[in-house]
């Protein structure tokens, strides 16, 4: 028995600056993920933390932009990391601020992030 659910791909926005800051990923309800991510920002000190908890001391929160959903027939993570991660690149490539780990950890190696596949995926996943 196959199982469908629904993979979203979201962006966070600084309702102060209007920019995208993070990217993410989930098959729950976006609503309740963002309200996840609040919640965890006062319990950690990551740089999307950082932002999301400076924006509750003052009574905003990020703002949602959903960026990508798509039904899949079979759960299947990677594919959904697949979708994530290029959002990640193709945002990072328009100048976005962005703080996912895996930009910043790639950054902090001196590593460009790989914008190449951009076009291939999207025609197989988008």
């Amino acid at each position: 028995m196959s199982i469908s659910k629904w993979c979203v791909v979201y962006a966070l926005v600084n309702p102060n600056t209007k920019e995208i800051f993070y990217v993410g990923v989930t098959t729950y309800k976006v609503r309740a993920r963002i309200n996840a991510h609040i919640s965890q920002s006062k319990k950690r000190a990551t740089k999307k933390d950082i932002i999301i908890d400076e924006l509750s001391k003052v009574g905003k929160r990020p703002l949602c932009k959903i960026l990508s959903k798509r039904k899949f027939p079979n759960y299947h993570r990677p594919t959904m990391f697949n979708m994530e991660t290029f959002w990640i690149k193709r945002l990072y490539k328009d100048g976005h601020p962005l703080v996912n780990k895996r930009c910043t950890e790639a950054l902090k190696k001196g590593r460009k992030i790989n914008v190449d596949s951009l076009q291939s995926f999207k025609k197989k996943f988008l």
